[in-house]
């Protein structure tokens, strides 16, 4: 038992590779997302900005226009 063959072995060192690059690839997108926070707490303009963007937020007194594509209809 726990005997493995060498395309046993190899295919575990793909995956493991795989599973690296992956995780790196996470850990990069983790980053980001802890800048955006990280913005959005400390910059108004940006939270505002994306409520804006993201959300069709608008101010008091403000009108939201939205121009759809004849196609999408």
């Amino acid at each position: 038992g726990g005997e493995y063959t060498f395309l046993d072995l190899w295919r575990l060192d793909r995956e493991h590779e795989q599973e690296v690059v992956e995780l790196e690839a996470i850990r990069v997108e983790v980053q980001e997302l802890k800048q955006v926070a990280d913005s959005l707490a400390t910059d108004s303009a940006a939270l505002e900005r994306l409520a804006r963007e993201q959300y069709g937020l608008i101010r008091e007194g403000e009108r939201l226009y939205r121009f759809v594509e004849p196609d999408t209809i």
